[in-house]
C-alpha cells in the first residue's frame, strides 16, 4: 500500500479537501437526522451476518449523499515497465475481441481491428496530428480487454476493463484507464492482498481500497493530466496480478461499501504489509529537510520491544515481525549520492569524515521519523520514514527475518521501526547494524495483521473496528 513522500502531502491535502467538500454537500442532509455517539467499549458479537451488519447499527452514522460519486468512472494512470516512469515512448496494443482506435476531430475517426490484431503506436503515428493528442481505445463489447503488450507487470502483459486513452504530452504518450469503480478494485484487490487470504480479510482490504479510491475521485492526483490515481504502490497497485474469484467476491459482498468518521468525512484508510506489534500514525510522512547547524536533542524513547517478541503481537510467527540488517562497511561515496539525492542539494556533497547518525524523532509507536548525519561539514537532517529508509539501505545488504530467511533490499528498509547501532573507527562511522520489525510504512491497517484476525474468526467490520477505531460504515446509495 500499497507509495509517501510527495504523493503522501498530495494525499493529505486531499483528503483534508475532501472533508470540507463532503460536509458542504451533505450540511442540509445531515440536520434532518440525528446521529447517536458510537460505543467504543461494546465489541461486535463475532456471528454469521452480512457485511451490512458487520458494525452495530447503533454505531452507524447517517450515508453521506456519495452515490454520485460511486456512478463516475476512475481514470488510472498506467505506468511503463515494473512502474519506472508516468510516460510511454511506444505501445503495442491489442485486445481478445474486436476492438477500435478512434481519433481524429469529433466525432472523430474509428479504426477498427479485429481480435488478436495488433498495433504499434508512437509519438509520431498517424492518429496523432498538430491538432489532435488525443486517441481512445476501447472494444466491440463491453466485457472486452485492451492489451498493452510491451508493459510488463508481474502477472505478465496486463489486460484492462473498460477504455483507454492516449494523451501525447511534450515528453511521452500518458496512457489513462477509464472505467467503473468497482471494476477497478477487481484488477486491486489481488494485486494488493493474496486471493488466498481469508475472505473476511479481502472484505476489510476491498473497503479500505474503495474509501481510499473515493478520495481521489475528490481530489485527483494528476489533475494535469485528467487522471484521479497511478496504477503503481504510490497509490494503490493496480493490474499488478490477475483477478482473482476470492478477491471479486469479496468486492462483490461490499459493494459500495466505504469507512467515514463519525462526521461524515472519508476515513484515512492506509494500509501496509506486516506490523511488528505497534502501528504510527501520519507524522511519520514529514519528509522536510536539509542542513542545519543547531544542535539537537538525543532523549528519544527507544523502541526497546524490538529486542523482545511478543506472543500476542497478530504477527508473532510471521517471518517479517523482527528483522536485522547489517551493513559492515560503509560506502561514503553512495551515502553521499543517497543523502544529496534525498535532501535536494544541487552541489556535491563532500563528507570526509561520518561522526555519527542518530535517530533524533520517532513517531508513534517508535518508528523513526528523523535521522541527524552528523559530520564535518555540519549536521544534515532526512525526515519522513521512508526518507530514512533510502538513506540507510545500502543497496548491497540483506535483510535476515525472523525465521532465518534472507532478502535482498534494493533501495528500501523493511520499515523504520528499528534499534541502530553504530560500528565506528577512530571516531567515524564505518558501519552499522539495525534491528528492525515489520514491513511497510506501519500506518492503518496492517494486512497480514488482518489475515490473522481473520483466521481467528474475526469479521471484517471486526478487522476494521481494530485498525480504524473510529471509522463507520456506510454505504455509497
Amino acid at each position: 500500500m500499497r507509495k509517501i513522500p510527495k504523493c503522501v502531502r498530495v494525499r493529505i491535502w486531499g483528503f483534508a479537501c475532501s472533508g470540507l467538500l463532503l460536509v458542504l454537500i451533505s450540511a442540509c442532509w445531515l440536520k434532518a437526522f440525528s446521529t447517536e455517539d458510537v460505543n467504543k467499549d461494546e465489541e461486535p458479537e463475532m456471528a454469521d451476518r452480512s457485511v451490512a451488519e458487520m458494525i452495530p447499527q447503533e454505531d452507524a452514522a447517517q450515508a453521506v449523499p456519495l452515490a454520485e460519486l460511486g456512478k463516475q468512472n476512475i481514470r488510472v494512470l498506467i505506468k511503463t515497465s515494473h512502474y519506472k516512469n508516468l510516460l510511454h515512448k511506444e505501445l503495442l496494443i491489442g485486445s481478445d475481441q474486436k476492438w477500435y482506435l478512434e481519433y481524429g476531430e469529433n466525432p472523430g475517426q474509428r479504426e477498427w481491428h479485429e481480435a488478436g490484431e495488433t498495433v504499434w503506436i508512437t509519438e509520431e503515428s498517424a492518429c496523432f496530428s498538430p491538432e489532435n493528442s488525443y486517441v481512445q481505445i476501447g472494444t466491440a463489447e463491453t466485457n472486452g480487454r485492451i492489451f498493452l503488450k510491451n508493459v510488463e507487470r508481474d502477472q505478465g502483459n496486463p489486460s484492462y476493463r473498460g477504455t483507454l486513452e492516449i494523451r501525447r504530452v511534450s515528453d511521452g504518450m500518458a496512457v489513462i484507464n477509464s472505467l467503473g469503480l468497482e471494476e477497478y478494485l477487481l484488477g486491486v484487490i489481488p494485486s494488493e492482498m493474496p486471493a488466498s487470504y481469508p475472505v473476511e480479510a479481502l472484505k476489510a482490504q476491498a473497503i479500505c481500497a474503495r474509501t481510499y479510491a473515493v478520495s481521489h475521485l475528490i481530489s485527483p492526483g494528476y489533475p494535469e493530466l485528467n487522471a484521479h490515481l497511478d496504477d503503481s504502490t504510490a497509490y494503490q497497485a493496480y493490474g499488478n496480478q490477475p483477478e482473482q474469484e476470492n478477491a471479486s467476491t469479496a468486492i462483490e459482498e461490499t459493494e459500495g461499501l466505504i469507512l467515514l468518521t463519525g462526521e461524515g468525512d472519508l476515513m484515512d484508510t492506509f494500509y501496509y504489509s506486516t506490523s511488528c506489534g505497534k502501528g504510527t500514525d501520519v507524522s511519520v510522512w514529514d519528509d522536510a529537510g536539509g542542513k542545519k547547524t543547531y544542535p539537537f536533542s538525543e532523549a528519544v524513547d527507544e523502541p526497546s520491544f524490538l529486542m523482545e517478541e511478543c506472543r500476542e503481537d497478530l504477527e508473532f510467527e510471521l517471518p517479517w515481525y523482527r528483522w536485522t540488517y547489517e551493513v559492515q562497511e560503509l560506502d561514503l561515496g553512495t551515502f553521499e549520492g543517497r543523502l544529496q539525492a534525498l535532501i535536494g542539494s544541487n552541489e556535491p556533497l563532500k563528507l570526509n569524515t561520518l561522526h555519527d547518525l542518530v535517530v533524533t524523532k520517532r513517531a508513534k509507536g517508535g518508528a523513526a521519523k528523523e535521522l541527524a548525519i552528523i559530520s564535518d561539514e555540519g549536521i544534515y537532517w532526512i525526515r519522513g520514514e521512508r526518507r530514512i529508509r533510502e538513506l540507510l539501505c545500502d543497496g548491497k545488504a540483506m535483510a535476515k527475518r525472523k525465521d532465518g530467511s534472507e532478502i535482498f533490499c534494493a533501495t528500501l528498509l523493511p520499515s523504520a521501526f528499528f534499534l541502530m547501532e553504530i560500528g565506528k573507527k577512530e571516531g567515524n562511522v564505518v558501519g552499522y547494524v539495525l534491528t528492525g520489525g515489520g514491513y511497510g510504512h506501519g500506518v492503518g491497517m496492517s494486512q497480514n495483521g488482518a489475515m490473522e484476525m481473520a483466521l481467528q474468526g474475526s469479521t471484517a467490520g471486526d478487522i476494521l473496528k481494530y485498525y480504524y477505531e473510529d471509522g463507520i460504515l456506510s454505504k455509497m446509495d
